[in-house]
């Protein structure tokens, strides 16, 4: 009839009932819905069937149990009379496995994380599909990115550039000083910030909040750097379920720090880009042919002047060879003036 004849100590302790409390009681009782019917029916089942191997795994206040069932027997009529249920508490392993889980798909995020912004060279690119993936792995409502103001040449000065989810137009383009917030915090201190509630810290600035309508809650902060220098600092904003935790910290900083390689490969190919202009406009200036060679005598840029002079475009002539359009004595001057260079150089 499914009553309980005998329960020990840590079974009561496992159901956090006392023990005398569960002698006499329905299981159905005893254990919350839907467990209680559950239980009732792998015994009916059992009982008809004994040779059946069957468990129930329930997660009951925060625990899981592991329930398992073995029949009595009368000796004389073998005959089911009763049944043995063994509870086994498997939450530190369940708990143990879900931190794996968990673990390997951040793992599995992050490669594809890396991926993205490694598949570009815009700046640009890289810090949108960065804070757009650090919002959704943090399960967050919201996120900013905000850059010092380099092109007024005010250190002094951030914006918040990139913004991602509730409220991201009201708060683009906003500009405070580094003192003001908890963004602010962060690039005066150089370190990475996380706040569960943003009403009890006096750091935080409330003038966003009131110029976009949005309300924060909670924030986790870490400052993006390029060359050891802090550029700026990423901010997520209200975690949808439970607080933030240091491992959502860390998990930002992760994201931050496979972005950096990112950022800085774009600031460099930014700045190769910058000179090859600088040196293009000031070989169009020159009245005499320019012609722009790599050490093993291919031609990588020649001015307007060459061009005209030997009818060629440019198309025909960049990544040819030296020698295609000199003569070979010229092309053994060029060679000595390369390994008279060579032997001059310093070290």
């Amino acid at each position: 009839d499914h009553k309980v004849l005998e329960a020990n100590q840590t079974a009561a302790a496992l159901l956090r009932s006392p023990q005398h409390e569960l002698l006499g009681s329905y299981l159905a009782q005893i254990f919350p819905a839907p467990y209680g019917e559950s239980i009732e029916a792998l015994i009916d089942k059992t009982f008809q069937d004994p040779d059946i191997q069957d468990r129930l795994l329930m997660h009951i206040d925060e625990k899981t149990l592991d329930l398992q069932l073995s029949t009595f027997k009368d000796d004389k009529t073998g005959q089911i009379v009763g049944g043995l249920i063994m509870l086994y508490d498997l939450t530190h392993e369940q708990k143990a496995k879900e931190k794996l889980e968990k673990k390997l798909l951040e793992l599995d995020l992050l490669n594809k994380v890396a991926r993205l912004l490694n598949s570009s060279l815009s700046e640009e690119v890289v810090f949108r599909a960065m804070l757009e993936r650090a919002v959704n792995l943090l399960g967050a409502e919201a996120g900013a990115i905000a850059l010092l103001d380099e092109k007024s040449g005010d250190s002094h000065d951030f914006v918040l550039q990139y913004a991602f989810g509730e409220a991201a137009d009201q708060v683009q383009g906003i500009r405070l000083d580094i003192t003001q917030g908890l963004i602010g915090w962060v690039i005066s201190n150089s370190q990475p910030l996380l706040v569960n509630n943003v009403s009890e810290d006096e750091r935080f600035f409330r003038f966003i909040d009131h110029q976009s309508g949005f309300q924060t809650r909670s924030a986790v902060c870490v400052p993006i750097k390029s060359n050891k220098q802090i550029i700026g600092v990423i901010e997520i904003l209200n975690k949808r379920k439970g607080t933030i935790s240091s491992s959502d910290l860390s998990l930002l900083s992760t994201i931050v720090e496979v972005a950096a390689l990112s950022i800085k490969n774009s600031r460099l190919h930014r700045e190769i880009l910058t000179q090859r202009d600088y040196y293009s406009t000031m070989i169009e200036a020159l009245d005499e042919g320019v012609i722009v060679i790599s050490r093993d005598a291919t031609i990588l840029d020649v001015n307007r002047f060459f061009l005209t002079f030997f009818g060629r475009s440019r198309n025909e002539v960049i990544g040819q060879k030296f020698q295609h359009f000199f003569s070979r004595i010229e092309f053994s001057y060029l060679q000595q003036i390369f390994e008279n260079t060579e032997e001059s150089a310093p070290g």
